[in-house]
């Protein structure tokens, strides 16, 4: 009976073509979403890792309505003298393209694509995720950017550029080239640095977004943590590395959630469709063949053995288009990878 199920298969080949066909693309589906959103999740998990790298602590305003109001400039002072605390160091970051770079031929980088994101620069060692690798650090009338986006726009440094901000156009000089963490890992981003008080300037911010600590090598993170948290008063709050990175992945999987459930819920649609497929295939591909079946029992095989036989034609076209539908899902994760490429997200 096995040989002839094989052989059934082999002689109906075109007959059962949409339904492999079928499974094909619903296994595809699946596997392709998987893949994509594990693939999104090991990217941004790494980013998160690299974005709070070297900050212990960090000590940022809170709301419980609206935005929280910006640091004074006056703390700064405050929490570098607690005990345990080997650095501090102001965070400024302006909102997403609030800050824009002109091209040489007069063109801004499209902002339908990764973000453009613009950071006060940080002197402290280790307490930057930015190290300066050609020209000089930003100070007052220049940036610098990092060396991905400078390639894929044609930024050069020592020439001056415009830059689109909240207060108007001004003219800049780039005066360094910069990488984000070890690789430069920007999934697409523009990132820029410029003097902390002139970004504040631009965005038209009083103080800081957060104030960030580097300890001393043999402190206690718990125990600085409650010693800064001592000497702050109203709405303010310390927190510890882990929280921080726990928060930055939170961030980065809502959206990628999103990703996930939209391929699912094709996956979904093509799952459901198969369905009505593939029961009307074998309805009819077991009409068609009601003779050849009466003829086997004929010739004594019992209604196990050929109930048995369909369901085997159904296991082994399962088997091969579920394995040929998992290396598709994979093809369509790198097509879908390529496609964010080409939109400027490299993951």
């Amino acid at each position: 009976m096995l040989r002839l199920t094989l052989k059934n298969l082999a002689a109906n080949r075109v007959r059962f073509a949409l339904t492999t066909f079928a499974v094909i693309l619903a296994v595809s589906f699946v596997v392709s979403s998987f893949v994509l959103t594990d693939g999104l999740r090991s990217t941004f998990g790494n980013l998160s890792e690299e974005i709070v790298d070297g900050t212990d602590l960090e000590v940022r305003p809170v709301a419980d309505f609206g935005d929280p109001q910006p640091l004074d400039a006056a703390l700064l002072e405050e929490v570098a003298m607690v005990d345990g605390v080997r650095a501090v160091a102001p965070y400024v970051e302006a909102p997403d393209n609030a800050i824009m770079p002109v091209k040489r031929d007069g063109t801004l980088i499209s902002a339908n694509g990764p973000p453009q994101l613009a950071f006060g620069w940080i002197e402290t060692p280790g307490l930057s995720p930015f190290t300066l690798v050609s020209g000089t650090a930003a100070s007052s009338g220049t940036f610098t950017i990092d060396i991905d986006a400078a390639d894929r726009h044609g930024f050069a440094v020592g020439e001056t550029y415009e830059v689109v901000t909240p207060e108007g156009r001004m003219q800049f000089e780039l005066s360094g080239l910069t990488t984000f963490g070890t690789d430069n890992d920007t999934v697409g981003a523009t990132l820029m640095q410029f003097e902390a008080e002139q970004l504040q300037t631009l965005i038209g911010q009083a103080g800081y977004d957060a104030i960030e600590i580097a300890l001393e090598a043999d402190a206690d993170a718990s125990v600085v943590q409650r010693s800064v948290t001592a000497v702050l008063s109203g709405d303010i709050e310390v927190v510890d590395n882990a929280t921080l990175e726990s928060e930055q992945r939170a961030e980065f999987n809502e959206g990628i959630d999103i990703i996930g459930n939209v391929l699912l819920g094709f996956a979904a649609v093509s799952l459901f469709v198969s369905i009505f497929i593939i029961y009307n295939t074998f309805s009819i591909v077991l009409g068609q063949r009601t003779r050849e079946l009466a003829l086997l029992r004929t010739v004594g095989a019992d209604p196990v053995q050929l109930r048995r036989s369909v369901q085997a034609e159904a296991l082994v076209m399962g088997i091969v288009a579920s394995a040929i539908g998992i290396a598709a899902g994979i093809g369509v994760a790198y097509g879908l990878r390529s496609l964010f490429g080409a939109l400027g997200a490299t993951l």
